[in-house]
């Protein structure tokens, strides 16, 4: 399917929109030639909406690579140094980055490359960095390095809610917490995804966990709604160190072997009382299968420790009130209905001839 990404597809997708908007402009005035397009495409590309989500998950064919790479190359690093009437002959692509500043896309506020692990770092970064009014980044299984993370932290534009740098093995734990901490796009992230599997675990350490629940807003302001910690050194010390995280409906802590259920369940009661989705795949001694292969222990130890006190219902309801309640409003209504018929009876009384 990926393709059919190629090169006139791209600038179909990201050469839309009025240049006003903050798009590059053109540098220098040049007459258009054969190979340029005509003031009817430009002005029905105009006419068009810009994109605000785009989503390459999974794109890795050699059509997509040099389509991607060439429109890099040609709208996104621009030399500046090169002259326009040098390369008048060479086609427009070579003629675009001598005559054009480079561009930027503004109106496009969410991006997934989610697995498109053939695009080299130097293509990726500059790719990612032309769009500055992000708020969703899903980097997973990318080659993304911590020079992007460095670029993104400085934006002053960038505002991201949800970010995804799961299985990025180009990343260390450093990079990544330097970001979350220091980098003023993330302080408002609501989704943070950094999973990790026995494959690739993930590259943070303990001291990078013990740095971010004390001192990444987004872990201190009690604002993220999905947090995917699977595979970290997470110990009961960085569980009881978190801030009340009261919007959080989904938690992943998978492929972390040394944190006991009680540990995870008082964590879920004191700490994260709203979460709704937990995935604990080969988490907990507990959960362990033993080589006979029986998991009668492991599903007893889930069901007695987590699920039973976590998923018992309240100890009253505001439409169930105690028995004694219940009786008084019964004994009142029917004072009242004996009252209102007694007054009845007077009326009918007093209104018969003498």
């Amino acid at each position: 399917m990926d393709g059919a990404l190629t090169l006139p597809v791209l600038k179909e997708l990201l050469l839309r929109g009025s240049p006003a908007r903050g798009r590059g402009r053109l540098s220098r005035g040049r007459s258009l030639t054969s190979d340029d397009l005509d003031e009817a495409e430009l002005e029905r590309r105009r006419d068009c909406k810009d994109l605000v989500a785009l989503d390459f998950t999974g794109c890795v064919s050699a059509i997509f690579y040099s389509a991607l790479r060439e429109f890099v190359s040609t709208y996104i690093n621009v030399d500046d140094t090169d002259s326009g009437d040098d390369e008048r002959g060479r086609g427009e692509a070579s003629y675009f980055r001598g005559s054009r500043e480079p561009l930027t896309f503004p109106g496009l506020q969410r991006l997934c490359l989610l697995g498109v692990k053939s695009i080299q770092p130097d293509i990726l970064h500059s790719f990612v960095l032309a769009f500055p009014s992000l708020t969703h980044l899903d980097l997973s299984n990318t080659r993304v390095g911590p020079e992007l993370l460095e670029a993104l932290a400085a934006s002053d534009s960038v505002c991201l809610e949800s970010l995804a740098l799961a299985r990025c093995i180009r990343l260390n734990g450093d990079a990544i917490t330097n970001f979350l901490v220091q980098g003023r796009c993330a302080r408002g992230l609501k989704h943070l995804n950094l999973y990790g599997d026995m494959t690739y675990p993930s590259a943070l350490t303990e001291e990078n966990i013990t740095e971010l629940v004390a001192r990444a807003p987004c872990f201190t302001s009690g604002s993220l709604e999905y947090l995917d910690l699977s595979s970290s050194p997470l110990n009961v010390a960085h569980l009881r160190a978190f801030a009340l995280q009261a919007r959080l409906r989904s938690l992943g802590l998978s492929f972390i072997p040394a944190l006991s259920l009680r540990d995870i369940a008082d964590f879920l009661r004191t700490r994260a009382p709203a979460v709704e989705v937990l995935t604990l795949i080969s988490t907990s001694p507990e959960l362990s299968i033993p080589p006979s292969g029986r998991v009668f222990n492991a599903s007893m130890a889930l069901h007695s420790i987590l699920i039973q006190p976590l998923c018992m219902p309240p100890q009253s309801f505001s439409s169930c009130r105690p028995l004694k309640t219940r009786k008084r409003k019964r004994r009142r209504r029917r004072r009242r209905a004996s009252a209102y018929s007694s007054a009845q009876c007077r009326c009918g009384m007093d209104s018969e001839p003498v």
